[in-house]
Order: structure tokens, then C-alpha cells, then sequence
């Protein structure tokens, strides 16, 4: 029965969280815990501690410039005509990650969770096959040879995204707790325009990214119990200062001849995080319990790779750096236990 108490104490994705209700504190009262839950502490004579691995499978839709990357060309015509791809032509699909919580029951109101969640690959393609007639746009097209009246060009995006919390939990009584707490994130990212010239060769225009979010968040969360299931909604916010970085380098012919290298360049900016999770878990028995959700992650304020092309061709060119902005969306499965 103690052990079924502690599962009731488990919310779900991003901050997963703690809250009793009313109608649990009731059947434990012939275990020695009265149902006025937040005067007395059942964790005297119970576990304290539980825990949750999830399989998290998220999907992303960047809120980005999507400029022109591969036109159609004749060669020598200074003005490239129907555009082939836009650098939001590779689209990520759903990609599987990893979540991990924690969480030790201070008492029947209260309690810390420390939250791990990873997604390592998302990545997505796109190529265009021409004869003699692709070119990136702008100055940059063309002062290069490899990029200009090319015969394939293959855009590659890769992003990974890590978060880890540490949150306090707190009921208000009723259905609602509030939490809050401290968060890093960080979003690294390469975006890479592969080009080949049969004339002349092959090259590429590569570009780095990495930003690191540090901030506190607040949130809310409501529970409920209905028979064998628990519901669960959790949303939180949180402004952030964002450390953030791009590199990019462009290679051409002759082969280790660099057109750009713009060095590291750094910028600190104010960064937004929210996130809502709509989750029902299932009682096994005592001990686990199988949980299902849906989950909405908003990012806003960071680096992302395909927002730093550049294609003009100055001194100054590709050493900006811009922030947008993305939601990831999707589900989670997975088991949690208590003791």
C-alpha cells in the first residue's frame, strides 16, 4: 500500500512532478497516515524515492528564414532564376531520445526531482541533380567555381538537443501543485551544402552552432485520479541567457582552398523556454506503472544552423549571429517505479 502511495506522487515529461490527492491520502489511513496529507509525514513509515525511464520520440518544425540555397542557372548568367531548394528543405521526422527522473518525496506535499532528456539525432537531407546548372545565390555564388553551374548539390542538417532540471514541487491543495526550479538546455547544430562541379570538383559550405540556456522556470500542474489511472498536465516557462556560437567555413577549387572562414563567433542574447505535457498512467501493480503522453516543447532565441548562411561575399560576411526559434512535438512511453 506504501508503495502504491508513492506512484500517485508522479507526474509526467519534461518536469515530471509531485502531487497526493485526497482520495489517496484516504486509503492510507489505516496505514497510519491521517487525509489531511500535508500535516503529516507518511514518508516515516514509507518509501521516498522514485523514479521513470521514457522512450521520448519528437519531431520539429524550426521558425527560421528559409531562404533560397540552389537555384537553376545557365552558366555565366550573374542571376540565378527558379529556386530547387530553400535551407528548410531537409525537415526533420520523428527521432527517439531518452528521459530519466528522480525524485525523492520530501514529505506529502512536497518534493525534489532532478530530470535528464536527450534527443541525439535529429537529422535530415535534401539534394538537387542538375547538368551544369545549380548555383547558390547571391555574391558568394558567384565568386566560387565548385558552387556555381554545378551538377549536384546535398543540403545536411544535424541537431541534438540536452536538458537537464532540478525542480522543487509543491501541492496547493486540491488538483493543482506549482513548481519551480533551474534548467540548462543546450541546441548544437551543423548545416552543410555539399556541391560538386564535374570541371572543377567537389566542396562545402559547413556551419556550426552551439547554445547553451541557463535559467530558472516556474510552472503549474494538475492531477487527478480516476480508478486504476492517473491524469496528468504539466506546463512551465522560463526566460533564459543563452550562450551562443557559430562557425562556418566554405571551401572551393582548388581543393584546400578556403573562401570563408569566419573564426568563433560569440554572442549572449535573452532565450525563451516552454514546455506542456499531456500524460494518463496505468497502474501495473505496487511497484510499476506504465505511463503514455503527448508532450509540446517551445524554444525561442537560439542559433540554429541553417539561420547563418550567408551568402554575400564581403569581409564582414558570416560573422552575424541570428537567433529563431523552434517547436518540438511528440510522445513519450515508459515505466516508472517506487520505493
Amino acid at each position: 500500500m506504501r508503495r502504491a502511495l508513492v506512484w500517485t506522487l508522479l507526474a509526467s515529461l519534461m518536469a515530471p512532478g509531485w502531487r497526493l490527492s485526497a482520495a489517496d491520502c484516504a486509503f492510507t489511513i489505516s496505514d497510519g497516515c491521517r487525509s489531511d496529507c500535508c500535516d503529516y509525514d507518511c514518508c516515516t513509515s514509507g518509501g521516498c524515492y522514485y523514479s521513470q525511464v521514457d522512450a521520448l520520440f519528437l519531431t520539429r518544425d524550426n521558425r527560421a528564414n528559409q531562404p533560397a540555397v540552389i537555384r537553376v542557372t545557365d552558366e555565366g548568367n550573374a542571376n540565378p532564376g527558379t529556386t530547387v531548394l530553400t535551407a528548410g528543405s531537409p525537415t526533420f521526422n520523428l527521432q527517439p531520445g531518452v528521459r530519466v527522473l528522480v525524485g525523492w518525496q520530501l514529505d506529502d506535499c512536497n518534493a525534489l526531482e532532478l530530470l535528464y532528456f536527450g534527443i541525439y539525432n535529429w537529422s535530415a537531407s535534401a539534394t538537387a541533380a542538375g547538368n551544369n546548372n545549380l548555383a547558390i545565390p547571391g555574391d558568394l555564388g558567384l565568386a566560387s567555381l565548385d558552387f556555381f553551374a554545378a551538377d549536384r548539390m546535398t543540403l545536411s542538417y544535424r541537431s541534438t538537443l540536452n536538458n537537464a532540471e532540478a525542480n522543487y514541487v509543491g501541492s496547493l491543495g486540491g488538483d493543482l501543485s506549482l513548481l519551480g526550479g533551474f534548467r540548462y538546455l543546450s541546441v548544437n547544430e551543423t548545416f552543410n551544402i555539399r556541391s560538386t562541379d564535374v570541371d572543377t570538383g567537389t566542396s562545402n559550405y559547413h556551419v556550426h552552432t552551439n547554445n547553451n540556456l541557463y535559467g530558472g522556470q516556474l510552472g503549474a500542474r494538475w492531477y487527478q485520479v480516476r480508478g486504476d489511472w492517473d491524469l496528468m498536465a504539466t506546463g512551465k516557462a522560463g526566460i533564459f541567457g543563452n550562450d551562443g556560437s557559430q562557425s562556418q567555413t566554405i571551401t572551393d577549387f582548388p581543393s584546400g582552398f578556403f573562401l570563408r572562414d569566419s573564426g568563433n563567433i560569440r554572442g549572449g542574447n535573452v532565450a525563451f523556454v516552454g514546455d506542456i505535457n499531456l500524460s494518463a498512467a496505468y497502474y501495473l501493480n505496487d511497484v510499476w506503472t506504465l505511463r503514455v503522453g503527448y508532450n509540446l516543447l517551445w524554444i525561442e532565441g537560439v542559433a540554429l544552423a541553417q539561420n547563418q548562411l550567408d551568402f554575400t561575399d564581403t569581409p564582414s560576411s558570416g560573422t552575424t549571429l541570428r537567433t529563431a526559434g523552434f517547436f518540438a512535438h511528440g510522445v513519450n512511453v515508459g515505466l516508472q517505479a517506487g520505493w
